[in-house]
């Protein structure tokens, strides 16, 4: 899996700008790696939670900030640039509680 996530990391890098389309929107190919990131340990805290354990990612807030950026891009104008100026905010208050009841887990 770490391999596979290297190379996705770098094809990301070298084609950062480049437009993404997913069902919310269109953003760059690098934001979008945070939503992915994102997906990656709720799908961890949905499997750690069948086997009574806790998943806890390192950096929520860095998850928190990367997730929003994107979903401020797609849904863009004024409603994502007042999003853009709340993500800060929001990943200092508790933002893996935050994402879990965003994607509809109960922490």
């Amino acid at each position: 899996m770490s391999v596979c996530s290297s190379s996705d990391c770098d094809r990301v890098i070298e084609n950062w700008g480049v437009a993404y389309g997913f069902p919310l929107g269109t953003v760059t190919a690098g934001l979008h790696l945070g939503i992915a990131a994102t997906e990656w340990h709720l799908h961890a805290w949905d499997l750690s939670s069948l086997a009574a354990v806790r998943h806890d990612p390192g950096d929520a807030a860095g998850l928190f900030v990367a997730a929003g950026m994107a979903m401020a891009e797609a849904k863009g104008g004024w409603r994502g640039a007042g999003l853009r100026l709340l993500i800060p905010v929001g990943a200092l208050i508790r933002p893996w509680q935050t994402l879990l009841k965003e994607s509809g887990r109960k922490a």
